[in-house]
């Protein structure tokens, strides 16, 4: 969660130009973002019994591990968007 709030807030702290691609590139941002937060957490297990980390030793290994790649791309994400929205 706290890397998507910084991936927006990457995004929406950047100097404001009056291009027509400046704004195209900001709101498809957003979109990029907002998927990848309603992919997540619908796809979240909330049922504490059917969890990876409650499963099997390897299970709740392999689902940090996974986590850690995640948060490293949404990172990533975020710089790249940040990037595209400053040139």
């Amino acid at each position: 969660m706290l890397m998507l709030g910084e991936s927006v807030l990457s995004i929406i702290l950047n100097p404001v130009e009056d291009d027509w691609i400046y704004y195209c590139s900001f709101f498809t941002a957003l979109v990029i973002v907002q998927v990848i937060q309603l992919t997540h957490y619908s796809s979240e297990e909330f049922d504490a019994s059917n969890h990876a980390l409650s499963r099997d030793v390897l299970a709740g290994r392999l689902w940090l591990e996974l986590m850690a790649i995640f948060s490293i791309a949404l990172n990533a994400l975020g710089a790249g968007l940040q990037l595209l929205l400053t040139r």
